[in-house]
């Protein structure tokens, strides 16, 4: 048995096949698996083998050029994209001001959308590895001169050389992706953020070490009695006996999980846009709708301050 500290990690990777491997090995803990090449496999396995959630955890930001387009775009995939319209001032004459249109989305959500003009900004943009194999968008009456509209409608755009980005753009644009170990409690109440996206170790598949199971340290452990604390780590001994002894008779890391409690440690990570973080922030850390849960208070103070140091995050975060 081994106790350790709950702790978060921020994951920064600007290639998004690198982010989109990095979620799906934490599942199987397989990151000593990564090589040269990896990534692109397991992309691809990954959509071979409909595993597509995976793909949440990398994201596109794109800039429309046209508004007619950009309307039919967000009547058609706004439950699935997420798209602003900010005007801004001309740097040339303050007396007048231009239209930015400014649309993302995860790489499972841009593929699915079927939309030629996007797919072929991704490859003009170098990003074709991203795209599924053998894919083709669908035909869509509804979509203004779609067999007109040359690519230069819409493009891949870096957010972070945008200038001037008002807090509505920076909420549903801008990502940040979490790599966070906790017990097994926290992580059921993050998963309930169901606009963001997940990648959990898995019990089903994912072996313990028979020798040093590790729970995570309780926020109450250190300031309770001996006693307390003997209590607390005998029922940890004994489900790690348990555990041990179910796999030695011939039980799966399925069936041997059952005697596992709430402390068991675990690894997720969570990505989604900042308006969501905020979203997580307010209930989890600043308790907008009641007193957090102290653990997942734990875990969501070091994301807040993470985030609130970030000159991208930290005028929106508040």
């Amino acid at each position: 048995m081994k106790l350790v500290q709950p702790s978060v990690v921020r994951i920064v990777e600007s290639d998004p096949l690198t982010q989109i491997e990095n979620a799906a090995r934490t599942c199987y803990k397989s990151e000593s698996n990564k090589s040269a090449g990896s990534a692109k496999r397991m992309f691809d396995n990954l959509v071979k083998n409909k595993h597509t959630a995976m793909l949440e955890h990398a994201s596109l930001v794109f800039q429309v050029f046209d508004t007619d387009y950009y309307d039919a775009l967000k009547h058609n995939l706004s439950k699935y994209m997420n798209f602003t319209e900010h005007w801004v001032i001309s740097k040339a004459d303050s007396r007048y001001t231009t239209p930015r249109f400014l649309m993302s989305g995860n790489i499972r959500a841009i593929n699915d959308s079927c939309i030629r003009q996007i797919y072929e900004a991704m490859i003009q943009a170098g990003l074709s590895d991203l795209l599924y194999p053998d894919s083709y968008p669908k035909e869509n009456e509804n979509w203004p001169n779609d067999e007109l509209l040359p690519n230069t409608k819409i493009k891949v755009v870096d957010i972070s050389k945008i200038d001037d980005l008002s807090e509505s753009e920076k909420l549903n644009h801008v990502y940040a992706s979490f790599k966070i170990k906790t017990d097994r409690a926290v992580s059921h109440e993050i998963v309930r953020h169901r606009t963001m996206s997940f990648a959990q170790q898995s019990q089903r598949y994912v072996k313990y070490n028979s020798d040093d199971i590790e729970f995570v340290e309780p926020g109450w452990y250190r300031s309770s009695t001996d006693d307390i604390k003997q209590i607390f780590c005998n029922s940890l001994l004994q489900s790690e006996k348990a555990y041990n002894e179910l796999m030695s008779n011939g039980c799966t890391a399925q069936e041997a999980r059952c005697v596992l409690p709430n402390s068991t440690a675990t690894e997720i990570v969570v990505t989604g846009n900042l308006k969501a973080w905020k979203h997580f922030i307010n209930l989890r850390y600043k308790g907008t709708t009641g007193k957090p849960y102290p653990d997942m208070k734990i875990i969501s103070e070091q994301i807040y301050n993470e985030l609130k140091v970030d000159p991208l995050c930290k005028d929106v975060i508040e």
